[in-house]
């Protein structure tokens, strides 16, 4: 697998917040690896969103490359990500996988906590430490090293960002835009339909990723009502 067989997909809103972590998550990116990136435009402003599902069907349809990455535009990719993940996906054979993620404070129990900037506020991620993640990163083992024997970095699961081949992304119907417009559980939508056609997606636990948690809105009391939807 190849990075440059590769397009990334980055549904943003075009507002101040998200404009700061999309120029992070966009350099990162562009130092670790030699994709095509796309960013899916996703409403203006504070108005509510035309819906992410929307807008990263729009742009993958039209997408060539035997490979999809979609990504959170609050996320920041680490200096190995893509190496891990295209080693594993190669080795393994998988249509669809993920990397590891890195939050600042404790999220789903896959991840891993890890403080370097950013808990949701209208801060993150200017406060965001790359220095600290970037040690972190050298000093982790996805196993201890007494049970690495034999064993690999490899889980049943899956998160965002996700990787997917493309032919699989559009066979099993992309984004159902009834979850539009704020887009609440589209994820574990699509994670079932993956299931569904007969695919686990694995999560690569050697490859890790920045996300600076809950800066999207998801959580407000006002929009409880899509959340519920």
């Amino acid at each position: 697998m190849e990075d440059t067989n590769l397009t990334v997909i980055i549904p943003t809103l075009e507002n101040e917040l998200s404009a700061r972590a999309l120029r992070m998550c966009i350099s990162s990116l562009e130092e670790t690896c030699n994709s095509k990136i796309i960013v899916a435009e996703n409403g203006e402003g504070t108005s509510y969103p035309q819906g992410q599902c929307k807008a990263v069907n729009r742009v993958a349809k039209d997408v060539t490359t035997e490979w999809i990455l979609i990504s959170n535009n609050d996320m920041v990719y680490s200096k190995n990500w893509f190496k891990e993940l295209a080693y594993w996906v190669e080795n393994m054979e998988l249509l669809v996988a993920s990397p590891n993620l890195v939050e600042p404070r404790r999220g789903a129990p896959p991840f891993l906590e890890h403080f370097c900037g950013g808990v949701g506020t209208i801060g993150a991620p200017a406060d965001f430490k790359k220095q600290c993640f970037d040690d972190f990163v050298a000093g982790y083992s996805p196993l201890e090293p007494s049970s690495y024997s034999g064993k690999i970095p490899v889980e049943d699961g899956g998160n965002f960002p996700v990787l997917i081949r493309t032919d699989v992304f559009k066979e099993v119907g992309m984004y159902d835009t009834n979850y539009d417009p704020f887009s609440s559980n589209s994820d574990s939508d699509l994670f079932y339909k993956f299931l569904l056609a007969g695919i686990v997606p694995k999560r690569i636990k050697s490859s890790l990723v920045y996300h600076f948690s809950q800066v999207s809105g998801t959580f407000h009391p006002d929009n409880s009502a899509y959340l519920e939807k």
